[in-house]
């Protein structure tokens, strides 16, 4: 089982996934966590946190967070390389002799600005017990089996919704959260299964408030993919 987590650190701090995360493979499950950063990560752990050490393959792209630098260059190790150095001492009555010397050094194999500065179509992939690896990022929407089956939304397809003028970007949190958008156009055959419960009404005074009746015919409407007519742009409250 794949457990896909995408901006996990948005979840908060989870104890029992920090926790479980050693023992997950023994049960069959595969996590598959997704942050910005390791500040993001940091923010909500702590900077000791064992979430890193319980990864066997870890992903990274361009970045210019310097702690995230930081990590992916310490990551990717160190090499040995050997290194010339000259001496060239001047004596009172000219010049000496010049001496050559050469010893091995040890550098990072990445470099600040080799992460900086890294393709956008390419990504370093640390794996454990290999080398790490620079890999070219496979973009679903580009590969034929993939547009083959899910079509290109990327360059030219019309959105399926469309926010209405009345409702779009108001302040506060929306009371209802399909609110401000609608279909664009109905299909051909609307599904029919939704049963929209018909409001009471109370003498003069209008329709009788039903708990839930405003939020079940946007729901209908949501689901068929039909125009809400019935519904006022300028009416706050939803009610019909």
């Amino acid at each position: 089982m794949l457990l896909l987590l995408d901006e996990f650190p948005k979840l908060g701090s989870l104890p029992f996934l920090e926790n479980a995360m050693g023992e997950m493979a023994g049960y069959g499950i595969t996590a598959h966590l997704i942050c910005q950063s390791f500040n993001d990560v940091f923010s909500k752990y702590g900077d000791k946190t064992p979430l890193f050490d319980n990864m066997h393959i870890t992903a990274t792209f361009a970045t210019s967070e310097p702690t995230s630098i930081e990590k992916v260059t310490r990551r990717a190790g160190k090499a040995l390389e050997m290194r010339e150095s000259y001496s060239d001492p001047r004596s009172l009555f000219g010049r000496a002799h010049r001496s050559t010397s050469q010893s091995e050094q040890q550098r990072y194999i990445l470099s600040e600005e080799d992460v900086r500065g890294l393709d956008d179509r390419k990504q370093f992939l640390f794996v454990n017990n290999t080398k790490p690896i620079l890999a070219d990022k496979i973009r679903y929407y580009e590969e034929p089996f993939f547009k083959a089956r899910t079509g290109d939304y990327f360059h030219g397809v019309p959105a399926a919704y469309e926010q209405r003028p009345g409702a779009a970007d108001l302040p506060g949190p929306a009371s209802i959260d399909w609110r401000g958008v609608r279909a664009v156009c109905a299909p051909p055959e609307p599904f029919a299964g939704v049963r929209v419960p018909k409001p009471r009404y109370s003498g003069a005074d209008g329709p009788a408030e039903v708990p839930g009746a405003p939020e079940a015919v946007l729901a209908a409407d949501y689901l068929t993919m039909a125009p809400v007519a019935a519904l006022r742009a300028d009416d706050d409250d939803g009610s019909l």
